[in-house]
Formats: C-alpha cells, sequence, structure tokens
C-alpha cells in the first residue's frame, strides 16, 4: 500500500502525500489504505457517482429521495431507481410495500 511510511536514514517517517487520495471521502482511520466514500460516492477512490440521475443540490441523499417520493417531491423515476439499488446495497433490501419496484 502506498500509505506505508517512507524509509528515510533508516528510520520510518510518515508521508502524507502517499495517502490515498479520496475524491468524495476521506481516508480510512481503521483500514488504512481505503477510503470512506460520502453518500452516494463509490469505488476505491470515491470518485464513481452512484446516482447520477439525480440532483445533489436538491436531494442531499437517498433519503431524502424516497421521503421526497412519498411526500410529492418527485425526482425523477432513474433517480428514484438508483437511490433504491443504493439504500437496498447499503442497508439490505428495502421494504417495498409503499416503493415502486
Amino acid at each position: 500500500w502506498a500509505g506505508n511510511p517512507v524509509r528515510v536514514l533508516g528510520r520510518s517517517v510518515f508521508d502524507p502525500d502517499r495517502l490515498p487520495r479520496c475524491v468524495h471521502g476521506f481516508a480510512s482511520a481503521s483500514n488504512p489504505g481505503t477510503c470512506v466514500c460520502s453518500h452516494g460516492w463509490s469505488a476505491a477512490r470515491c470518485d464513481v457517482d452512484a446516482i447520477p440521475s439525480c440532483d445533489r443540490d436538491a436531494i442531499l441523499t437517498c433519503e431524502n429521495v424516497v421521503l421526497g417520493y412519498v411526500f410529492g417531491n418527485h425526482p425523477t423515476c432513474a433517480c428514484f431507481r438508483e437511490c433504491r439499488a443504493l439504500l437496498s446495497k447499503q442497508f439490505g433490501e428495502l421494504e417495498t410495500a409503499f416503493l415502486i419496484k
């Protein structure tokens, strides 16, 4: 892993420039070399948009999409499906009694 300390004159020296670059997230404190992604972002560097059909300025989170859909603030169908898939991946299959499949 690139985040290992650098050896300088026989001593380990921490080099922050060798930490992973997390585009939409932060470096994990408990699992060195990995990123913890912000909501709706994925991949090793948190640089893949998991909900590309959603307007992030309007929705902020997928929970907002689901609640907004229930209460009448309709996101696009593609956004709703992407959020449902993301939440199901994070929390297990969602209760679908009130959700559209």
